[in-house]
């Protein structure tokens, strides 16, 4: 990676990714720890910050997020509408 590459990284902290993803603290550690049944693989790793202080790369985070968002919606089908009358209009 060239140093200009990482100029373009913005390290979130852990309460600005918990907003962006409207979690709680404790759904975004079990998002990490595999021995969690809410752990997602394919969720973005921490970054070590200092001694005792992470954070997470936003751009990375919000690949994860579209990513998450497709994968979902590709599961789920269509919402189909249909025009539904009500017993009363359909004897006119």
């Amino acid at each position: 990676m060239s140093a200009g590459h990482a100029s373009n990284f913005i390290v979130i902290r852990r309460n600005d990714v918990c907003k962006k993803l409207k979690i709680s603290n404790s759904t975004l550690y079990n998002k990490l720890n595999q021995a969690s049944p809410q752990y997602d693989p394919s969720f973005p790793q921490k970054v070590r910050l200092g001694a005792s202080s992470v954070g997470w790369i936003e751009s990375e985070i919000d690949d994860w997020i579209l990513s998450h968002r497709i994968a979902t919606h590709s599961e789920k089908p269509e919402p189909t509408f249909e025009a539904k009358t009500s017993p009363a209009l359909q004897s006119c």
